[in-house]
């Protein structure tokens, strides 16, 4: 279906951080825009002001600048995410309505980054879609460790289990959120819904929050 994936070559990790950046974001123009098959590395080297041949000098293929791009907007993304999900205090559930909202902080700090995780994480082929965003998982040990220690998940709880449930539920709403389906306002709303779904699902005692 794609080319094999190769690492960016040295040559391109010893650019300049500008040169570097430059690149990169051309990438992620091109890659959120037209997706992988339909993207060009001639439009690529123009956008970046390179010439094509530069390219092939810091990558094997197109697929090596596809993953450097995703790599590289993923971390900023996941950076973000995480700073997110621990602001404002209050419980793991708290958190977990946080993610959901993630998409608003993320289109309005990383407009680029937002197009290129939907590009990404909803319309590609299954299977180079798979590869990236199971390296992706949004709530992993620490979520549930955070949750455990103070009481608020039920004792005993499947963290395989949990844990898809959790990421289905969150990236359907960020499916939604940055597709352009919902509003800020209905985003919230829904937010709000599934986090006392998810709430009475995994909580310790099993109630939902008095508003």
């Amino acid at each position: 279906m794609t080319h094999q994936s190769h690492p960016a070559r040295p040559t391109f990790l010893q650019l300049a951080s500008n040169k570097r950046e430059r690149v990169l974001r051309a990438a992620m123009q091109e890659f959120a825009g037209h997706g992988f098959e339909r993207a060009n590395l001639d439009r690529i080297a123009a956008a970046a002001h390179v010439p094509k041949g530069s390219l092939y000098q810091y990558f094997d293929n197109k697929r090596a600048c596809f993953d450097a791009a995703v790599q590289h907007a993923f971390g900023v993304a996941f950076a973000q995410f995480i700073t997110h999900l621990r602001r404002g205090g209050g419980d793991v559930f708290d958190e977990f309505r946080r993610a959901l909202l993630f998409p608003l902080a993320l289109q309005r700090n990383h407009p680029l980054i937002a197009d290129l995780y939907f590009r990404v994480g909803f319309l590609e082929p299954g299977e180079l879609r798979s590869a990236i965003v199971a390296r992706n998982s949004l709530f992993q040990d620490d979520w549930f460790e955070r949750g455990e220690a103070p009481g608020a998940l039920r004792p005993g709880l499947d963290r395989g289990a949990a844990g898809f449930l959790l990421d289905a539920v969150a990236n359907r709403v960020h499916f939604l959120a940055l597709s352009g389906a919902l509003t800020a306002g209905k985003l919230r709303k829904l937010a709000t819904q599934q986090t006392e779904f998810v709430r009475l699902a995994l909580g310790a005692d099993g109630k939902r929050r008095s508003p």
